[in-house]
This record gives C-alpha cells, structure tokens and sequence, in this order.
C-alpha cells in the first residue's frame, strides 16, 4: 500500500523535472529531485536521468557528476542515455578529459554508445583542441558500430583544421560527398581553404560549386559569382566573406 501511494507521487515529479529540463530551467529539475528526496520517496533512474540532462542543457557538468555519483551511492544503474548525457554536460562544460572517461565507462560495462554520445565527446575534444583525442575517437566509431553521421564530420574536419591536417580536411568532405551527407558552411569554408593554399583551383571551383548547389540561394549572391567566375583565385578575404554569407544563407533556409 505504502508503495502504491509513493508511485503516483514519483511519477508526477519525474513528470515535473521533465518539463523543467525541456523548458531548460536547469535549477528546477534538480530542486524536484531534492523535493523527492525530502519527501523520503527515491528517485529511480528517469529520474535522475531527467535532472542529469537538465544539467547538461544548463552546461552544468559539475551538477551532472555528482547527480551519477549520487545515483552510484544509490545502486542505481547508470544506462547508456544517463551517461550520454553527462557526456553532454561535460562537452559544453569543456571538460574533454571526463567526457572520453565517461565514454570509456559505456564500453567497460559493455554498453553501446550511441551518435548522440560519441558526437559530444568528439565536440569536446574539437572545442579543446584536443584535435588528435577528436580524430582517434572518430576512427574507433566503426569499431564500436555507431556510423559516423553529418555532425560527426563536421566535427572531425573542424578537428583537422585545429591540427593543421589539411590534407584530411578534403578527404573527409569527399567521404561525406560518398555517403551523401551535408557539410555545415565551417567545413565548406575549411575545404576551400585547403584548395587555395594548395592551388588546387579546379578542386576549389567544384566544391564552391557544390556549395552553391547546397545551400538555397547562394548562387544569386552577387559574391559568389564572383567567387565563381572561371579563373578566379579566392583570397582569404573573400573566403572569409564566403564563408560568412554561406553560414547567413544556411540560417535563413533552415528558419
């Protein structure tokens, strides 16, 4: 009986601190899961899950690792979408060190990490530029079975270019033309760039073709049949521009 009457109670918390993290009102998820608490009813996983990804939203990494090790005290399993989201918390925190932990922790207990996980943990290191732990961890994605996705390289090339690996920046957009996915206006720029400090120009005009085949609009920009006129050289000046008018356009269409 006792537990049929705390049922209806966590069930209404747990609904509660769900809506807060929605609505990315961090500090209320976690006060519902203190109230849970006071009210001497223990909080399950979805629970904690809920407070631990309302932590994240907020980029509070500290919160979400003590709410995993309170969970660890409370011989509460931490599942993959628990862990995935204090590797969230911990990639917009910058702590790319604690992300790769809480990533080797999902394999150690034999837990499959899903795109969502592993594309924070490689935004992580990218942000830290930790562009050689970001590249590493983009290889081992075939062996852990997770298909690298359009974030996933993006992330990569921007690794790249922090590495100054400018070689793998074109062979990355060519395996994402190959497997049909979309680079973002950063890794279209990063690409163009490598083509004008290599001169490749034939490569720099098909893929700033691409770009204005890509992106809706950009091909009645007046720069870009500038950019594109035959014999063209772009300077940084104009890349930088490109680039700015490329990210502008991408906005507007996804609006």
């Amino acid at each position: 009986m006792q537990k049929e009457r705390l049922c209806p109670d966590l069930i209404v918390c747990s609904a509660v601190a769900t809506a807060c993290e929605r609505s990315q009102v961090w500090e209320k998820a976690l006060q519902v899961l203190a109230t849970l608490s006071q009210l001497g009813i223990q909080p399950d996983v979805v629970a904690f899950g809920t407070a631990i990804s309302a932590a994240a939203r907020g980029a509070q990494w500290a919160h979400a690792l003590q709410l995993m090790d309170a969970m660890r005290d409370r011989g509460l399993e931490r599942n993959v979408v628990v862990v995935g989201a204090g590797v969230s918390a911990c990639e917009r925190g910058h702590r790319w060190s604690v992300a790769l932990l809480l990533l080797a922790e999902m394999r150690g207990r034999l837990l499959d990490p899903d795109s969502s996980s592993v594309n924070a943990a490689l935004s992580a290191c990218s942000k830290a530029s930790a562009w050689w732990k970001a590249l590493q961890l983009f290889d081992e994605m075939a062996a852990w079975r997770v298909h690298p996705d359009a974030i996933s390289f993006n992330t990569a090339v921007l690794a790249c270019s922090h590495g100054r690996q400018w070689r793998q920046v074109l062979t990355m957009l060519e395996e994402m033309e190959l497997r049909r996915l979309q680079p973002d206006a950063t890794s279209q720029g990063l690409g163009l760039a490598e083509c004008e400090q290599r001169s490749l120009h034939a490569r720099e005009l098909d893929l700033l073709q691409r770009v204005g085949r890509d992106v809706p609009g950009l091909r009645e920009l007046p720069q870009f049949e500038i950019l594109a006129a035959p014999g063209k050289t772009i300077t940084s000046t104009h890349l930088s521009a490109n680039c700015q008018q490329v990210a502008q356009v991408g906005k507007e269409t996804s609006l």
